[in-house]
């Protein structure tokens, strides 16, 4: 797939006015409360202080959360850190500027960010909620963590930033599930069932 397509982060980096050598996480997700991005934000604080050069780039469509986000932004002192981007239509080349990939919903389907993270050969540090589990299989592909625990996604999120070597071999044994058990037939699959389940509401 695209996201699995080799890319160099590092002109993106520039563009986005990131040091070459810092850490980021990233999340693709719009910005509403189920979302749970306060959870993230007071994660990264925890994680700032123990590795202060890194950024956090919260990608997704404008919602009805957007005004609190921005204000626990700045409450919580990170806004030099924190990247609001907005709708994106280069989400497979941010995913490769991304160390880390991270969804912090109270509840979640089957994610179709977390399986295009996954293919792009990110680690992943999501709740344990809804479809999750399904896609993620724990300390293997990424981390599951407890819903609104931003303590343990902290230190999650610090243990794949510290180590290399770690990021790696649970990237690539995403890359590898996700290509084995999201194939295009399955990604159609998801959607149509999406889409009847819509229809239906």
């Amino acid at each position: 797939t695209r996201f699995s397509l080799p890319y160099d982060g590092t002109t993106k980096k520039h563009i986005l006015g990131l040091p070459v050598d810092a850490h980021v996480i990233g999340i693709i997700a719009r910005l509403d409360p189920i979302k749970n991005h306060a959870m993230l934000l007071r994660a990264f604080t925890q994680v700032l202080q123990q590795m202060p050069n890194t950024y956090l780039l919260i990608v997704g469509p404008d919602g009805p959360e957007k005004a609190n986000i921005e204000h626990l932004i700045e409450s919580l002192g990170i806004s030099k850190k924190t990247r609001l981007l907005g709708a994106r239509s280069d989400i497979a080349d941010l995913l490769h500027v991304f160390d880390v990939f991270a969804l912090s919903s109270f509840s979640e389907g089957t994610s179709v960010t977390l399986l295009e993270a996954m293919a792009a050969g990110l680690p992943i540090v999501a709740t344990n909620v809804g479809g999750n589990p399904e896609v993620i299989e724990d300390q293997v592909t990424g981390y599951l963590v407890p819903s609104d625990d931003d303590g343990v996604m902290a230190d999650r999120l610090c243990q794949l930033l510290r180590d290399k070597n770690t990021r790696k071999r649970i990237g690539e044994m995403g890359q590898k599930r996700a290509h084995a058990m999201f194939s295009l037939d399955r990604m159609v699959k998801i959607y149509t069932d999406l889409y009847l389940t819509v229809r239906r509401n």
